[in-house]
């Protein structure tokens, strides 16, 4: 046997079972569960799906690749973590060695878990994670599902087929799902996730907490957004002086404050990002307020993090609740029966309200599905018809995707088959989308880790969806 091919062999065997090799040939197996001693990683789980190796942890999945010896490579260039398995015994590593950007970290293995209890220990860090799913036996927590609905399902595979390649606009696709008339037609899981597991959202948390802005109304705790900040935030009058005076709600919620800030200009992993150094702010809103005023109020869309931060904390604030998931958990969106959901902290025990959300994709739908709806949810009002049509009302044209911007819903007019449709959009970067087209009942996700392009939904609704079901 040539020294090639028995190496191919081992590279084979290895796969299959999941293991590494000792200096006897026996195989030491790496599949399992590991905690860590840091906070923000309190569990991993390291698992193989349909061929591949991955590492699943409270941030997401990466595919890795493991060699005979233990050491462990990210598939993803940009990620800059490398590993090595160690103290093999019983057939088994019991520990794990990562290292990221100069910072090093242990693993110990744990004892295997169930499914709902694994996703639960994976966010167990209170200082950095408040779970705002439901626990509970929840009676709507299930989708009525239609896989036989009709539909242009070669256009739709076709986009399925790009979004499985590692580069392209509609590239390193991790979830789509598609509802009609509030049932699943279509669902597709790639690169390791499963339906169970909750993925980053990003800034489709903005969306989420516009829509608790509704909820506070609704449930008579917030008045209209023409409120003044001054009389709603009253502890940083002294900041809202001259020029700022005037700020309102509507301002914050649209993206019309006209405060300096600049969050595109630098990534946001640079310490010298303006929302970065927001997020280590104890007292977040004091350092937004305290940007100077480069336009008046309502005039430019300005693309501002630290705003939705503020609206997290009022309405944190207005309800009585320590922070803004703390009232999520507690509020009339329990009803939607999340599962697995949760949100992470930023300095002063502040809520990401910006994109700090970790969904479901099917949880994703449900939040489409409740627009689509006029705020109803299972013949209860969740939201009033009135807050929806303010939210994907498009109150300033965007420099990007030729949208609108309503307040934290971007507003498209997509012309396809003859017709005009709007599309209102929850949208995150990395690819995150959920998509709304009222005329056709119509609810999309998509869940993905492409950084690198410009969102690509416009083209996808013009080119796969559209075409698919509006004709």
């Amino acid at each position: 046997m040539s020294r090639t091919f028995f190496a191919v062999l081992v590279v084979l065997v290895t796969s299959l079972i999941g293991g590494c090799f000792d200096q006897q040939g026996q195989a030491i197996k790496y599949h399992g569960i590991y905690t860590t001693d840091q906070a923000n990683l309190p569990l991993i789980q390291i698992y193989h799906q349909d061929g591949q190796d991955y590492l699943r942890s409270a941030w997401g999945v990466l595919a890795i690749d493991v060699s005979t010896q233990g050491a462990i490579k990210i598939h993803d260039s940009r990620v800059s973590i490398s590993g090595q398995f160690t103290h093999a015994q019983q057939g088994e590593y019991q520990q794990a060695k990562f290292s990221e950007n100069g910072q090093r970290y242990q693993a110990k293995r744990h004892h295997a878990l169930p499914q709902h209890q694994l996703l639960d220990k994976l966010y167990d860090s209170p200082e950095w994670f408040t779970s705002v799913g439901q626990h509970q036996s929840c009676q709507f927590s299930s989708w009525s599902e239609n896989p036989d609905a009709k539909f242009n399902r070669d256009l739709i595979d076709e986009l399925m087929q790009l979004g499985e390649k590692e580069s392209g606009p509609f590239a390193n696709t991790n979830s789509f799902l598609i509802a009609k008339n509030g049932e699943i037609v279509y669902e597709k899981y790639l690169n390791g996730w499963q339906s169970a597991y909750p993925h980053s959202v990003q800034s489709i948390t903005k969306s989420l907490t516009s829509m608790m802005v509704g909820v506070a109304q609704q449930q008579g705790k917030l008045g209209d957004t023409h409120q003044k900040l001054s009389e709603l935030m009253p502890q940083y009058e002294s900041l809202l002086q001259g020029d700022k005076a005037s700020l309102t709600l509507h301002d914050f919620l649209s993206m019309g404050a006209g405060l300096e800030w600049d969050e595109w200009g630098t990534p946001y992993s640079d310490p010298a990002n303006i929302r970065y150094q927001e997020m280590v702010e104890s007292d977040p809103a004091r350092f937004v307020l305290s940007r100077s005023m480069v336009d008046k109020p309502g005039i430019r869309f300005n693309y501002n993090g630290g705003l939705v931060t503020i609206v997290g904390q009022l309405l944190a604030e207005q309800t009585q609740y320590d922070n803004f998931a703390e009232f999520m958990k507690s509020s009339s969106l329990q009803s939607l029966c999340l599962e697995h959901a949760y949100i992470s902290k930023q300095a002063g025990n502040h809520s990401n309200t910006a994109g700090g959300a970790f969904l479901r994709s099917r949880d994703m739908l449900k939040l489409g599905l409740l627009l689509d709806n006029q705020g109803k949810w299972q013949g209860n009002q969740i939201i009033s018809p009135s807050w929806i049509k303010q939210m994907t009302t498009p109150y300033l044209a965007t420099p990007i995707y030729s949208s609108g911007y309503g307040y934290y819903w971007w507003i498209d007019h997509i012309f396809s088959g003859g017709k005009t449709y709007q599309v209102n959009y929850a949208l995150g970067y990395g690819g995150q989308m959920i998509a709304v087209v009222d005329d056709l009942n119509l609810v999309i996700v998509r869940t993905a880790s492409n950084f690198e392009l410009l969102l690509p939904h416009t083209r996808l609704m013009k080119e796969f969806i559209l075409p698919a079901f509006g004709h």
